[in-house]
């Protein structure tokens, strides 16, 4: 285990284990973590004005997003500073029932507000001249194209559920006690 980082002639911040983030799993930590600050970040820029509008599906898609970048953001930094507590979450169901739920949330959140942006935003989008809000939020979910003019999304969603899915089962192969990694 390699703790904290080499200065000169000593270790600084010997607490922290790096290499956790030698490992797949880290970095499939911080890959959900990004997608989901980029999937909120779309959401709060381009849809607040609309919040009232789009009701509460918004409300839910966000706190959704907000709940996986919280808990994510709590278990890197219980894996970066103990290996110990890092074994002991990967064997209990924590883990699994968490990212299992991640992916149901994050899939039923953005139908939702998918049938809302499609309500609201997409009239606006067509009589004002390409209206800005409509792209991004679409980014946020996996769009069904409506006609040839509705513009091509990335579906951050479908990223941030498969790689909450495959989580959930590494997960499951880790608390049985199989190797998955």
């Amino acid at each position: 285990m390699t703790a904290g980082f080499g200065c000169c002639c000593c270790r600084c911040c010997s607490c922290i284990d790096t290499s956790y983030y030698k490992e797949a799993d880290s970095w499939i930590k911080l890959t959900q973590m990004l997608l989901s600050v980029l999937c909120q970040w779309l959401c709060m820029g381009y849809g607040m004005p609309y919040s009232s509008s789009l009701g509460a599906s918004y409300s839910v898609y966000l706190t959704t997003c907000s709940a996986a970048i919280l808990t994510t953001a709590v278990l890197l930094i219980t894996y970066t500073t103990s290996a110990t507590s890092r074994a002991l979450v990967r064997k209990s169901s924590y883990e699994t029932v968490y990212h299992s739920l991640s992916s149901f949330l994050f899939l039923s959140s953005s139908s939702y507000l998918s049938w809302a942006v499609q309500s609201v935003l997409w009239p606006l989008y067509m009589n004002l001249s390409y209206h800005a809000a409509y792209v991004p939020m679409c980014v946020c979910y996996v769009s069904v194209s409506r006609s040839p003019t509705t513009p091509p999304t990335c579906p951050c969603v479908c990223y941030v559920s498969l790689i909450r899915s495959l989580r959930a089962h590494v997960c499951l192969l880790h608390m049985s006690g199989t190797n998955a990694q």
